[in-house]
């Protein structure tokens, strides 16, 4: 029997809360929630992962929240860490409008809303959604029978317990009409059978998306062209119909068939390393939503020496591919022998179970660490804390001076920079610093204070050019944790959040053309910059390109690679179509394979990226192959043919064919070799070698004395003639040695390279 893990609480808690988010919990758990120890809510969670547990005795500020869960193995411990109650803020902060917002969308995603906040939503004075919950995001449906009319805003606000929100306004809706042609939708195969969630591709964002899988039907608002639309019953094996519409319209797209398959084993989990034994909490990855996981210690069998052994300490219900699960009591770093011990996990998934991930030790003592960096400036309605230098495995978590309570989650921290969400937007001349807690990590960073919002907020600066068909079009002078929108041509195009003061926005579809106007607003809670002014337009660029090589030989084939820049940013441009002789060989940065034939002209080049940039042309140029060469071996010996008184000193060889009118070949040594054209049909292939050697003696030979000197060698015969077909071929050269009198009884000597074949 493995008890269930303890629990993850999360917030924000107020005492008007309906309900808390717990994560970490296992299907058919029951699952308590305790403000100090006293029960205060109670759900049986439906899937293994995330319950929402109904609240049912309100908490007061300042309580701490645990949960426990309870399955038929027993009941796990409480939450080690708790999340405390917060007063509401005063007023409510404003929602925050992020998703595609259109005439003909079912919901409208908003954040920024205060847990059992009544919102409303209205379009030119008149309320077309009514919603709210327990969430801080949520999708608030558009009434039935409204009219949202196009080039308008949409106006939300957020009232509880007599308090409320500013009104804000979002950007201007965009228009789709009623004959709009939706898309058949594209779902990423295999699908199989317990996942939870699917990718899709081709969907029209503001749209509903509708799966039905075997008679269960489930339906996303798609936010994006391309998403994982996640948080599905798990799936049945047989197939999935998948349709993308705008039910206010009456428009429904073609359908998608997808097969789902057999159950697949689930991945290996993947653990962090260095486990802080003071926060008693790990993060895995790679995980498959909807699975079991069993976590593991792994030690040395203290009855059995040389053997390890593995023993489940826990299980939990896993929620998203990578999140944080808490240890329970007792887990500690070494055994009472002082060996070490190291933590595996498993998943489990209709019925199938991964291998275990790589163990992972706890961290050894060390430090005390620096605390993390408070990235800033922090701006009031910033929703978001950037925090650098954090330390692996600790906890981090921002707090307000004014309060000394935290404004979100706590972190676990898996890499140095964290972005921090708020629960709520940041106040206004409130001072926030970051806590860290674990690994001899713990401490506190100066407090930084948040600054009130320039007036007028600064309209961001967009990076030129833009080119046709761009993916992102990037632009800087944000206020950090500001949502950026990107108009195109007046009308909205995209949104996304930033967290630095430069941002890559995606442009979404259809793709921007030439002469297309781009703009940018930046927005925080109810205030934005300009929402019109002077764009930058959307143009063709020039290329500069480049060739390796950029010489071909005819006759043989070369790997070709063609290069291009943007010539206004330096940028590498890949992708684009080259052209040789106007036929298509390759594309830019990818190497190609080319074959000049014996002839052919010097090609004409082209590189065409017809959406983004004009043509740029180029050239290879061709050249023909050197004559074809047989090689010559010479070779002239023996080098000492009087050992230590006569030896070679030099020796140059001089080869002339007979049909190269005036043209000889040269090379030096004792073995030379001279690579010879080959003589063209029907010449004499004869070719006359030449030898002139230089011979060193010292010393006395046959009775006569001869002091240090050099003299030059004789050939025989002189010159040697050879027959030459162009095949490689060897002469050789034998040095005789003759000692003779002059006219005067003078003792001469002779060398004699005498020609002795060849092969």
């Amino acid at each position: 029997m493995v008890l269930p893990l303890p629990p993850i609480v999360h917030g924000p808690i107020t005492r008007f809360s309906p309900s808390v988010r717990v994560t970490g919990v296992l299907a058919d758990a029951t699952v308590e929630l305790f403000a100090d120890g006293g029960q205060i809510g109670k759900s049986v969670a439906g899937s293994n992962g995330t319950v929402w547990v109904t609240i049912f005795d309100t908490p007061n500020a300042g309580q701490l929240i645990t949960a426990v869960q309870t399955t038929t193995d027993g009941s796990s411990a409480p939450s080690p860490q708790g999340v405390p109650v917060i007063d509401l803020p005063n007023p409510l902060p404003p929602p925050v409008f992020v998703s595609p917002l259109t005439t003909a969308m079912s919901a409208v995603r908003l954040g920024g809303l205060v847990p059992g906040a009544s919102v409303t939503i209205s379009n030119n004075g008149t309320v077309v959604g009514l919603g709210g919950g327990s969430e801080t995001t949520a999708w608030i449906p558009i009434l039935a029978g409204a009219s949202l009319d196009a080039g308008t805003p949409l106006v939300a606000e957020q009232t509880l317990a007599g308090i409320s929100s500013p009104s804000v306004a979002s950007l201007p809706l965009v228009q789709i009409r009623r004959e709009v042609d939706l898309p058949t939708p594209n779902v990423a195969q295999p699908v199989t059978v317990c996942e939870t969630s699917i990718s899709v591709s081709g969907a029209t964002p503001s749209a509903d998306l509708i799966a039905d899988n075997e008679g269960v039907v489930t339906t996303w608002f798609n936010p994006a062209e391309a998403y994982a639309a996640w948080g599905a019953p798990q799936f049945r094996q047989g197939k999935m119909l998948v349709k993308q519409a705008f039910p206010r319209l009456n428009s429904e797209s073609g359908t998608t068939t997808v097969p789902v398959g057999p159950p697949v084993t689930p991945p290996t989990p993947t653990m962090q390393s260095d486990i802080c034994p003071q926060i008693a909490q790990i993060k895995l990855s790679n995980l498959a939503p909807g699975s079991v996981v069993t976590v593991y210690t792994r030690a040395p069998d203290p009855a059995n020496p040389g053997t390890i052994v593995e023993t489940a300490i826990g299980t939990a219900g896993v929620s998203a591919s990578s999140e944080p699960f808490n240890l329970p009591p007792g887990v500690n770093p070494v055994t009472s022998a002082g060996q070490p011990v190291l933590l595996t996990a498993a998943q489990s998934r209709c019925g199938l179970t991964s291998a275990k991930a790589a163990p992972a030790k706890f961290a050894a003592a060390g430090g005390p660490y620096m605390v993390p960096i408070l990235a800033g400036p922090l701006y009031d309605c910033a929703r978001v804390v950037v925090m650098q230098s954090a330390h692996p495995g600790s906890q981090v978590e921002a707090r307000s001076v004014a309060t000394g309570l935290p404004l979100g989650d706590l972190v676990f921290v898996d890499q140095p920079t964290v972005f921090f969400k708020t629960w709520f937007p940041l106040v206004e001349d409130d001072k926030v610093f970051i806590r860290q807690y674990g690994c001899n990590a713990n401490g506190d960073s100066a407090a930084d204070r948040v600054h009130p919002l320039p007036a007028p907020i600064p309209v961001p600066e967009i990076g030129a050019p833009v080119r046709p068909a761009a993916p992102f079009v990037y632009a800087h002078g944000f206020l950090r944790g500001a949502r950026a929108h990107l108009l195109v041509n007046g009308v909205l195009r995209s949104s996304v959040d930033t967290q630095y003061s430069d941002a890559w926005i995606p442009v979404g579809a259809p793709p921007l053309t030439e002469e297309d106007m781009v703009f940018v607003v930046q927005t925080l809670c109810a205030h934005a910059s300009a929402k019109e002014g002077r764009g930058v337009p959307v143009t063709r660029g020039h290329l500069k390109v480049s060739v390796t090589p950029d010489t071909v030989e005819r006759g043989s084939t070369a790997s070709v690679t063609v290069t291009a820049v943007d010539v206004d940013t330096g940028g590498a441009v890949t992708g684009a179509q080259v052209l040789l002789d106007g036929k298509v060989v390759g594309s830019t940065g990818t190497a190609f394979s080319f074959s000049p034939k014996a002839g052919q002209p010097n090609p004409a080049g082209l590189v065409k990226s017809p959406v983004q940039y004009f043509d740029a042309p180029f050239s290879i140029t061709l050249t023909d192959p050197p004559p074809q060469t047989g090689k010559l071996h010479l070779n002239v010996g023996p080098g000492a043919p009087i050992p230590q008184k006569v030896a070679l000193a030099g020796a140059t060889w001089t080869v002339t064919p007979q049909w190269l009118t005036g043209q000889s070949f040269t090379a030096n040594g004792a073995s030379a070799t001279i690579a010879l054209p080959v003589p063209p049909a029907g010449s004499q292939a004869k070719v006359t070698v030449s030898l002139a050697t230089t011979w060193a003696v010292a010393g006395e030979i046959n009775g006569a004395v001869f002091p240090p000197q050099t003299f030059p060698g004789l050939m025989n015969p002189d010159p040697t003639v050879l027959s030459w077909t162009g095949s490689d071929l060897t002469a050789g050269w034998w040095a005789l040695v003759s000692v003779s009198e002059d006219e005067d009884g003078n003792a001469r000597l002779n060398v004699v390279a005498t020609f002795q074949g060849v092969q």
